[in-house]
């Protein structure tokens, strides 16, 4: 069965890889000879299948930097900071994202209904 899981995430680590390599954007510079933000991404998406972290979280900030879809770069960056054990800037990425991360305050029981039955 070890060897059954192992074969199937190759295969999956393969697929995405292969996926990776089809999806490259069409363009890669702008007018001016910049990276788009599109081929910025799709280089820090590689980055993370390499398993170059650091790489790929500059790569995205890059991206986001020049004009990027900001909630997925943002989304991006905060895995990549779970990944690194940096809970205080996941939750600070995803709360740029979502609003207060914060828990709802406790439920308020409901009133009893006629008679007292519940």
């Amino acid at each position: 069965m070890r060897l059954h899981r192992a074969l199937a995430t190759a295969g999956r680590r393969a697929l995405f890889l292969d996926t990776l390599a089809v999806a490259r954007p069409e363009v890669g510079a702008d007018a001016a000879g910049r990276p788009t933000a599109a081929w910025l991404e799709w280089d820090a998406d590689r980055a993370v299948a390499a398993g170059a972290l650091a790489a790929a979280a500059s790569a995205y900030e890059e991206a986001l930097a020049a004009g990027g879809d900001p909630t997925r770069l943002l989304l991006k960056l905060a895995d990549l900071r779970f990944l690194a054990g940096d809970a205080a800037g996941e939750r600070e990425l995803r709360e740029r994202i979502y609003g207060s991360l914060q828990g709802r305050p406790a439920a308020v029981e409901p009133p009893s209904p006629p008679g007292g039955v519940r």
